[in-house]
């Protein structure tokens, strides 16, 4: 009778065993699968640079023309500046980001 328990024992271990192995298999499969798809991303379209000179020594307000060229860009996405330097001739360089 003991030889029973031991062999429905062994019999069950094998079998959780075996259904942890071929669930972590499958999350490896999965993990290997995911790939990023710019495409499929609407969150954030993409980055870009617009090159400007300071207006009174405002640091944040664009210029018209060059406000339209990032509207242009966004496709009536909104405009996020995101980080922005500065030199010595007064031209400001930001980088910029279109989201939803």
């Amino acid at each position: 009778m003991i030889k029973f328990y031991k062999i429905i024992i062994c019999v069950a271990f094998s079998l959780i065993i075996t259904s942890c192995n071929q669930s972590i298999n499958q999350n490896n499969q999965n993990k290997k699968s995911l790939k990023y798809n710019p495409n499929l991303d609407k969150t954030i379209v993409r980055t870009f640079f617009i090159e400007w000179k300071l207006v009174n020594g405002i640091l944040t307000k664009l210029p018209k023309d060059k406000k339209e060229e990032a509207k242009i860009k966004c496709d009536g996405k909104k405009l996020v500046l995101i980080k922005i330097d500065t030199n010595e001739e007064n031209l400001a360089k930001g980088e910029f980001k279109c989201i939803d």
